[in-house]
C-alpha cells in the first residue's frame, strides 16, 4: 500500500510530511480524478465528486503547512464575473428567481480545484487523458447505439387512426410515452390504458415534439397496432445522439471539448514524427531527454491510435446533428494546425476537411432537411427574431445595459417584455452567450465574460509560442486547450452553452489543465523515482 501511495504523492505533487494533512491532500486529488472521468457522463457524479474534493481541500488548508495556492491570471476575471452576477442578481427585475441561481454559477471553483491540484505536467497529462478514455466509454457506445436501436419507427399508419389524427406520421420515431421508454406499441398502448390518454414523444427531422394520444381514438381491433392504427413497424435508427446526458447539445458541446484535446495531441504527435530527428529543446535537457530524439517520443502506433480515436469520436459528434458544436470543432482544428506553423499540415487538413464537410452536409440534409448554413431553416430564423429581442430590452434603458434584467427574469417577464412571441412559446434563453450575458448581466457583465477567455488565450498562446512545452504531449494539450476553447466560443454565439452546467464544468476542467501546463516551469526536474514526463 504504501508503494501506491507514494506514487500517487508524487503524481499530485505532495510534499508534506504531517499525516493527516497528506491524507487530506490525496483523497482531494483522488476525488479530482473521479470528477474528471464522470464528467463525460454525469452532472450529478461530477459535482458530487467536485464537491467532496472541494470540502477536503478546504479542510486541508485549516492545517499547517498550508498548501501553496497557484497564482493564475484568471483569479480576477473568474471571481468578478461571478461577483457582478450576484450584484445583478440583486437588482433584477425578478431578484426571488435570479438569487438563487447565483448558486449555479460558483461552478467556477471547479477551475481553482482542478488547477490548484495539477502541481506538474505529469499530473496534467493524467488529467487530460482521463477526460479523453472515459469519454471514449459513450463514443464507443454510440455507433453500437444505433446498429441495436430503440424505440418504434412508424413504417406505415392508418389515416383514421389516433395516431394519424394525433399528427404522427410515416417515418416518425417514437420514444416515450408519459415519460417512460417504449420499444414497442404495446408499451404505447399500456401507458394510454392507464390514465386514458398519453404523451407521446417522437422525433422526426431533427426535432423532438410530442403529441397526445387518447384511448377513446382507438380502432377496433385485438393488437396495439390494430389500435393505433399502425400497418407496419420496425425498431428507430434515427434520432440525435445524447451519449449519457439527457441533451445532444450538451453532448455535442462536451465532445468538441474533449476532440480538440485529441487532435492537438496528434498534431502535435504527427508534427514531431515527421520532423525527421529534430532533437529535444534546451528545455527538455534539464529533466534528462538531451540524448533521446524528438519524434521517437510519438510513435506511429501512438500516432494511428489517436487518429482512430479522433475519427471514433468525430462520427459521435456528426451522430449529435448539432451544427453550432460541429462548427466550433472545425474552427478548432484549424486554429490548431495554425497554431503548428505547417503550411503541409494546413493544406493536408483542407484535403482531409473537403470531403469531410460535404459528406456531414449531405447528412444533415437528411437528418434534418437543412444545410450546414440555412437561413431558411425554422431554428435559424428564430435565433436571428430572438436576438433582436434581447439586444432590443438591453438598450432600452441605461439600467438594463448596466446591470441587466437579472439571470432567469425573461422566464417571468417574457409577455410583458414581448419576448418569444409575447410569451406564447416556451422560451426561457436567446440561443447565444453573448446576447444572453448582455440582457441578463448587462454590457459589464459580457466584458468580463470576454476578459477571462482573452486572458486564457493569451497566456497558452505565449506558452506555445515560447516553447516551454518539454514533450509532444505537451504541446499537444496545449493546442487541444487553445483549440477547445476558440471552438466553444465560436459555437457560443449561437448557443447558450456558458448556461448548460455540463459544458461549462467540462469547459473549467480542460483551462486548468491548460493553464496548468502554461504555467509550469520549463527547468522542472524529475522526481526522485527517476519517472519521465514523457
Amino acid at each position: 500500500m504504501n508503494k501506491y501511495l507514494k506514487k500517487l504523492d508524487l503524481i499530485a505533487g505532495i510534499e508534506t510530511k504531517a499525516g493527516f494533512p497528506k491524507s487530506l491532500e490525496r483523497t482531494s486529488f483522488v476525488f479530482l480524478f473521479i470528477m474528471l472521468l464522470a464528467a463525460p457522463h454525469s452532472i450529478a457524479a461530477t459535482q458530487i465528486a467536485g464537491s467532496l474534493g472541494l470540502v477536503f481541500w478546504i479542510i486541508r488548508h485549516l492545517f499547517r503547512p498550508h498548501p501553496e495556492t497557484k497564482p493564475t491570471v484568471l483569479a480576477f476575471p473568474l471571481i468578478a464575473l461571478f461577483g457582478w452576477t450576484a450584484i445583478t442578481a440583486f437588482l433584477s427585475y425578478a431578484p426571488d428567481i435570479s438569487v438563487p441561481k447565483i448558486r449555479g454559477e460558483s461552478l467556477f471553483l471547479i477551475f481553482f480545484f482542478a488547477f490548484n491540484h495539477l502541481r506538474n505536467r505529469r499530473a496534467a497529462r493524467l488529467a487530460a487523458g482521463a477526460l479523453i478514455i472515459s469519454c471514449m466509454v459513450n463514443v464507443l457506445w454510440m455507433p453500437l447505439e444505433r446498429v441495436i436501436g430503440k424505440g418504434v419507427k412508424i413504417d406505415e399508419i392508418q389515416q383514421n387512426g389516433p395516431l394519424f389524427k394525433s399528427g404522427f406520421r410515416d417515418g416518425d420515431g417514437l420514444f416515450q410515452a408519459n415519460g417512460k421508454e417504449i420499444s414497442t406499441p404495446s408499451d404505447i398502448v399500456t401507458e394510454i390504458e392507464k390514465s386514458g390518454k398519453a404523451s407521446v414523444l417522437y422525433y422526426r427531422e431533427g426535432h423532438y415534439w410530442a403529441f397526445e394520444i387518447a384511448r377513446v381514438d382507438f380502432l377496433p381491433g385485438k393488437s396495439a397496432s390494430e389500435k393505433l392504427g399502425i400497418v407496419g413497424w420496425s425498431i428507430s435508427r434515427s434520432w440525435r445522439s445524447a451519449g449519457f446526458y439527457g441533451h445532444y447539445t450538451t453532448y455535442a458541446e462536451v465532445l468538441q471539448l474533449i476532440g480538440s484535446l485529441i487532435f492537438g495531441l496528434l498534431i502535435a504527435g504527427i508534427g514531431v514524427y515527421i520532423s525527421k530527428g529534430r532533437r529535444i529543446p534546451e528545455e527538455g535537457k534539464s529533466i534528462g531527454l538531451e540524448n533521446r530524439p524528438y519524434k521517437k517520443l510519438a510513435s506511429l502506433q501512438n500516432i494511428l491510435l489517436l487518429a482512430v480515436i479522433l475519427g471514433l469520436l468525430s462520427l459521435a459528434l456528426l451522430l449529435t446533428i448539432t451544427r453550432a458544436a460541429q462548427a466550433g470543432f472545425l474552427a478548432s482544428l484549424i486554429v490548431i494546425v495554425l497554431m503548428m506553423g505547417s503550411r503541409k499540415l494546413f493544406i493536408t487538413l483542407v484535403l482531409i476537411l473537403v470531403p469531410v464537410i460535404v459528406g456531414g452536409t449531405v447528412f444533415l440534409q437528411q437528418t434534418r432537411g437543412v444545410g450546414f448554413f440555412d437561413l431558411k431553416d425554422n431554428s435559424t430564423s428564430w435565433r436571428l427574431r430572438v436576438y433582436h429581442e434581447g439586444i432590443s430590452i438591453a438598450t432600452s434603458r441605461p439600467r438594463n445595459f448596466i446591470f441587466g434584467v437579472g439571470v432567469d427574469s425573461i422566464k417571468r417577464y417574457a409577455k410583458d417584455w414581448k419576448l418569444y412571441e409575447n410569451g406564447i412559446v416556451l422560451g426561457g434563453h436567446f440561443h447565444s452567450t453573448p446576447v444572453q450575458l448582455l440582457v441578463e448581466r448587462g454590457f459589464p457583465g459580457l466584458l468580463l465574460w470576454l476578459w477571462l477567455f482573452a486572458a486564457y488565450l493569451a497566456t497558452l498562446f505565449k506558452s506555445l509560442r515560447s516553447g516551454s512545452y518539454i514533450t509532444w504531449l505537451d504541446r499537444g494539450i496545449l493546442l487541444g486547450s487553445f483549440g477547445g476553447v476558440i471552438g466553444f466560443l465560436v459555437s457560443s454565439i449561437v448557443h447558450y452553452n456558458f448556461g448548460d452546467a455540463e459544458v461549462v464544468m467540462v469547459l473549467y476542467m480542460v483551462m486548468a489543465i491548460g493553464m496548468s501546463l502554461a504555467l509550469v516551469r520549463p527547468s522542472e526536474k524529475l522526481p526522485a523515482s527517476g519517472v519521465r514526463p514523457g
